[in-house]
């Protein structure tokens, strides 16, 4: 039981990478009672720049999640894939979730 959501956000508005990501961390987390945090790992995805972390947190009626969150930049886009999963299965669901992330390519119309 793993799913993953793709969220691409125009650039504008943000002042670089981390604050984007930490604009989109405080977003999941308030959405999630009793939820933490991990830090910011950086990475490289495809050749640009992401930052990767885990959030767990409680879901309607009690279920805990756990969320690994991959923020990657291209050139106009913030793009963040968000895998989840039972927060019971994340550490074994992790290499997946980022496999598919680490997957992700910019399709540009016209090229």
């Amino acid at each position: 039981m793993e799913s993953i959501c793709v969220i691409s956000q125009e650039k504008r508005g943000f002042r670089d990478i981390s604050n984007y990501s930490e604009r989109a961390k405080t977003s999941i987390l308030g959405r999630l009672p009793e939820s933490e945090a991990s830090g910011d790992e950086v990475a490289v995805v495809n050749g640009r720049r992401a930052v990767r972390y885990t959030i767990t947190g409680n879901g309607r009626l009690g279920v805990k999640f756990g969320y690994l969150v991959t923020i990657i930049e291209t050139e106009t886009r913030f793009n963040q894939v968000i895998g989840y999963t039972l927060a019971s299965r994340l550490p074994s669901s992790k290499p997946r979730l980022a496999a598919v992330a680490n997957g992700l390519r910019e399709v540009t119309p016209g090229r």
